[in-house]
């Protein structure tokens, strides 16, 4: 039953929400807005985004609100939804779902998104990001995984056939 899938964004979202205070706890009690990690590669930094996805369109938190609320649904609506699809997919919607309800709640809370994660080469930074988009990420990259392995969404076929296959 798909329902038990329901689990995988609740627990990303509690992962996500979890990690994001241990963060700013750290950094507010300690006074500090970035912490070296691995040298030349990894730090922690205080850094909130108004924006979208790599910090594009900042300072518009109401249109990024509204476009998180709708994806959200959507992904959840697929999760639960009527189609009969593989476990990966499953899993991959119920990351993404995760994921985009974290930053969702992010948003409603603080009219942008907490991202501490910093990946840098020397100069080269990657942008900051957070759990909630790693989760994302990650599904999205289990759900193209499933079908270029050719497992397609079926509306015939069950998610227990699937997995017997």
């Amino acid at each position: 039953m798909k329902s038990k899938y329901l689990a995988i964004p609740l627990i990303a979202v509690i992962i996500d929400q979890f990690i994001k205070s241990i963060v700013r706890a750290y950094f507010y009690t300690h006074g500090i807005s970035d912490l070296t990690l691995i040298p030349g590669f990894l730090n922690l930094v205080d850094s909130y985004n108004s924006g979208g996805a790599f910090g594009i369109l900042q300072n518009t938190p109401a249109l990024f609100l509204i476009i998180s609320t709708i994806f959200s649904l959507a992904a959840l609506i697929l999760l639960v939804s009527v189609f009969k699809t593989t476990t990966p997919v499953l899993w991959g919607l119920g990351l993404v779902a995760g994921g985009a309800i974290g930053n969702l709640i992010d948003r409603a809370r603080y009219g942008s998104v907490y991202d501490f994660i910093d990946c840098y080469i020397g100069a080269y930074h990657w942008p900051a990001f957070n759990a909630a988009d790693a989760f994302i990420v990650m599904g999205t990259g289990l759900i193209i995984f499933s079908i270029m392995r050719g497992k397609k969404i079926s509306a015939t076929e069950t998610t227990e056939d699937a997995e017997r296959n």
